[in-house]
Parts: structure tokens; sequence; C-alpha cells
């Protein structure tokens, strides 16, 4: 898998993991691994202002597959 070396920008949508999962899954994609980040003890410990972040995830990554129908 590629990944990225550049710098980027996000976009904040607020959506339920079912939206997620449902869109990818309606366009064709399987989802191959979901990932919470968690803020670390010592970020938090640096700028408190993460300690909620420790239960309520702040962003989500979606690794999603385009899935290919074999022919017959």
């Amino acid at each position: 898998m590629n990944r990225l070396t550049k710098s980027f920008k996000t976009t904040s949508f607020h959506k339920t993991l079912t939206e997620y999962f449902n869109s990818l899954s309606n366009s064709g994609f399987v989802v191959a691994r979901l990932v919470e980040p968690k803020s670390t003890l010592r970020g938090v410990s640096q700028y408190t202002s993460l300690r909620k972040h420790l239960k309520i995830p702040h962003s989500i990554i979606i690794e999603a597959i385009k899935w290919r129908a074999v022919e017959k």
C-alpha cells in the first residue's frame, strides 16, 4: 500500500459509523481496517484538552479496498 508523504488538509464530517460503512459498501468497497486513533498519555499530560479524546475518538481512519467481481 502506498503511503502519503506530503502534508494534507482534512475535512470534518459528523456521521455515524453505519453511514460511513454503508456508503463505502454501496460504492463497491470492502472495509479492510478501521482505526480510531487515541491521544497518548504523554500527549494528554502535555495538552490537557486532549483528555476527552481518551474516551471519545477525535478521528477515524478507514482502509477500504475496491471490490472487483470475478467474471464467470
